[in-house]
C-alpha cells in the first residue's frame, strides 16, 4: 500500500484543495490549519499551494485582534495572486483595520459576501476599485444610505433583501449573468436599467417583492393593469432560471410579463401570504417553460392558480409543489385536486407532458389516488417527496411505498 505522504505534491494539493472548498465556509477552525499539523511533508505542500488561501473571512473573533490579523496578513501573502473570496460580517473596531488591508489586494477580489457593514466598512469599500470582481452578495444587510461599488465585471448579484436599490455601481455599469433583486417599493427605475443593461446575459433572475400588507403593489408603472410583454421593450434572449416572490399585500402576474423570454426552462413562484390576484391580470403563454415550482400557504390557494398555469405552460415536464405553512390538520389535499381529476384523460389533463411530481412539505390523506395522476399522463415517472411529506403521508394512512409498483417513489432531504 502506498503511503499518502509518498504522493507527488501536484496531486496531494489537489486533495486539499477540494476538502478545502468544501470547508472554508465553515464556523469550525480553519480546516487547512490542521493539516499543517499532520507532518512536515503536508505542511510544505499546504503553505506553497495558494489555492488553499484564497478564503479571507472578516468576522468578530474572540481571540486577539493581534493573532486575527496575522492570519489573514498570511493568507493575503500565502495566496500569491491567486483570486480572493472576502467574507465581511463584522468589520468593527479592528476589524475595520483589517478591512484595509485586504482593500490593498482589491484588484484579486473575486467574490465579495456581506452580513453587516459600519459607516467606516461603507467607506472603504467604496473608495476602491474592484476590477475582477464577479459575485458580490448582501445577505441581512440592511443599508441607511446605500453603497457604491465600482466593479464593472460583476456578474453576480444578490442584492440586499430589504432593498437592493440601496445597492449601485459605478461607470461602466456592469451587466449581469445573475440577479436576485428585492423591491418595496414602486419605484423601479434602477431595477428596469439592470435589466435593460443585461437583459441579453442574464441566465437567472429572482425578483422578490415586499410591501405593506395593506399596499398594493406592481411592477408596472400603471400600477398593474393588463400589458404585453412589449411593455418595456426588453426581450432576456438568455434567461433561463425566473423566481418570484410575493411576499405580502396584493398583487398580480405583472413580473411575468417583464419582457420575452424564449429560453425560459425553470420558473419558481413563492407566495408568503396569499391573496387573490387582481382581475385584469393574466399569466402570459409560456410554452417553453419545462419546470415550474409553487410555494403557496395551504394547498387551496393552488386550486386558484392551478387552471389559469396549466393553460399558460401546457409541455411542463416537472413540478414542483411546496407547502410554506405546515398545517395542524394535515389535510393537504386541495394541493393535488387540480391533478386528480376521475374523468382526464390525457388529452383533456392539465399538464399532460409531466413527467415528475415534486411535493414538499405536505401530507397526503388516504383518498388522494395519487395513480390517478399517472393514468392520464403517459409520460409519468416519478413521484418525488421529502422526508416531512413522506412522515405526514404515513401519518394520514398513504402508503407511498405501495406506489412503487406504478411508478418510482424517491424520497430525498432536499
Amino acid at each position: 500500500m502506498t503511503h499518502i505522504d509518498s504522493l507527488p505534491p501536484e496531486l496531494l494539493s489537489h486533495i486539499f484543495y477540494l476538502v478545502y472548498e468544501r470547508m472554508k465556509g465553515s464556523e469550525l477552525p480553519p480546516v487547512i490549519l490542521n493539516l499543517l499539523l499532520v507532518s512536515s511533508y503536508w505542511h510544505q505542500v499546504a503553505t506553497t499551494s495558494p489555492s488553499l488561501w484564497t478564503y479571507i473571512p472578516l468576522r468578530q473573533y474572540t481571540e486577539s485582534s493581534e493573532r486575527v490579523k496575522r492570519a489573514v496578513e498570511r493568507s493575503l501573502l500565502r495566496s500569491g495572486e491567486c483570486s480572493l473570496d472576502i467574507v465581511v460580517e463584522s468589520p468593527a473596531g479592528s476589524s475595520e483595520s483589517l478591512l484595509k488591508e485586504v482593500a490593498k489586494h482589491a484588484h484579486r477580489w473575486r467574490t465579495l459576501s456581506v452580513d453587516y457593514l459600519t459607516a467606516e466598512a461603507v467607506r472603504i469599500l467604496e473608495q476602491i476599485y474592484l476590477p475582477h470582481l464577479l459575485s458580490v452578495s448582501f445577505v441581512e444587510l440592511e443599508l441607511a444610505s446605500g453603497i457604491k461599488l465600482d466593479a464593472p465585471n460583476l456578474k453576480k448579484v444578490n442584492g440586499p433583501r430589504s432593498e437592493s436599490d440601496a445597492l449601485v455601481f459605478g461607470d461602466p455599469s456592469p451587466i449581469f449573468t445573475e440577479l436576485r433583486y428585492s423591491k418595496s417599493s414602486n419605484d423601479t427605475e434602477l431595477l428596469l436599467s439592470h435589466l435593460r443593461r443585461s437583459q441579453n446575459s442574464l441566465k437567472t433572475l429572482s425578483l422578490s417583492f415586499t410591501t405593506d400588507p395593506s399596499t398594493s403593489f406592481s411592477i408596472l408603472p400603471d400600477g398593474g393593469t393588463q400589458v404585453s410583454a412589449d411593455t418595456f421593450g426588453l426581450s432576456f434572449t438568455a434567461l433561463t432560471d425566473y423566481i418570484v416572490r410575493f411576499m405580502s399585500g396584493p398583487w398580480d402576474w405583472s413580473p411575468l410579463h417583464l419582457g420575452q423570454m424564449p429560453l425560459l426552462r425553470h420558473l419558481t413562484i413563492h407566495w408568503y401570504m396569499f391573496e387573490d390576484v387582481a382581475p385584469t391580470s393574466s399569466i402570459p403563454f409560456m410554452p417553453q417553460l419545462l419546470s415550474l415550482q409553487v410555494s403557496l400557504d395551504h394547498g387551496s390557494r393552488f386550486t386558484k392558480v392551478a387552471s389559469p398555469l396549466q393553460s399558460a405552460t401546457p409541455n411542463l415536464e416537472r413540478l414542483c409543489l411546496y407547502q410554506t405553512f405546515i398545517t395542524v390538520s394535515g389535510n393537504d389535499s386541495e394541493w393535488l385536486s387540480p391533478l386528480i381529476l376521475g374523468d382526464q384523460d390525457h388529452v383533456a389533463a392539465g399538464w399532460p407532458k409531466l413527467v415528475v411530481l415534486r411535493l414538499c412539505r405536505l401530507g397526503i390523506p388516504q383518498w388522494d389516488d395519487l395513480k390517478s395522476v399517472a393514468s392520464c399522463r403517459p409520460a409519468f415517472k416519478q413521484v418525488s417527496v421529502d422526508r416531512k411529506c413522506w412522515k405526514q403521508s404515513k401519518g394520514h394512512r398513504q402508503d407511498l411505498n405501495a406506489l412503487k409498483q406504478y411508478f418510482e417513489v424517491l424520497v430525498t432531504d432536499d
